[in-house]
């Protein structure tokens, strides 16, 4: 019965001309990502370097914000006209709020430590030394410790990305 009720309602939002635009918007922004990420050597060598080391990032940016104007432009154009769906029941809520506690606890295990040294340096109660290197300045700074695990000798932090 509930599987029954789960396709109609995925039949209906399908059906549904704004969330079909929404859908491929943020399908090409997915499969954009995945591909400038991917190969993005490839790609800086395949554009043979024009446009300086920014160009690559240029384009990426340019294809990220076509793809996700596109996504808010549907939503903006057919939001008042689209299908509606019933209020999840208080069950569904309950599962809903299980997974997302669950996603969020595990994706706080992937950040980096928290520099609460910073504060201090942000609230404008310390600041860094003139005489320290911009670099390490600017680190001392940030609230995030991205080469915390650099020690281990593993991919870590900033460099992950």
């Amino acid at each position: 019965m509930a599987l029954a009720a789960s396709r109609q309602r995925m039949r209906v939002v399908l059906q549904d001309r704004g969330a079909r635009w929404v859908l491929a918007g943020w399908t090409v922004f997915t499969v954009e990502n995945l591909i400038m990420s991917e190969y993005k050597a490839d790609i800086k060598q395949l554009w043979g370097g024009a446009g300086g080391p920014g160009a690559y990032m240029n384009f990426y940016a340019t294809l990220s914000t076509a793809a996700m104007g596109s996504t808010v432009a549907a939503y903006y154009r057919f939001a008042q006209h689209g299908a509606q769906l019933p209020a999840p029941s208080a069950k569904m809520r309950v599962l809903a709020f299980v997974f997302r506690t669950t996603g969020l606890a595990m994706i706080s295990q992937l950040l980096p430590p928290i520099n609460l040294g910073a504060l201090s340096i942000l609230l404008g109660f310390y600041e860094a030394p003139k005489d320290l290197p911009q670099q390490v300045r600017g680190q001392m700074a940030c609230p995030f410790d991205f080469n915390a695990y650099a020690s281990r000798g593993e991919v870590y932090g900033i460099t992950r990305v």
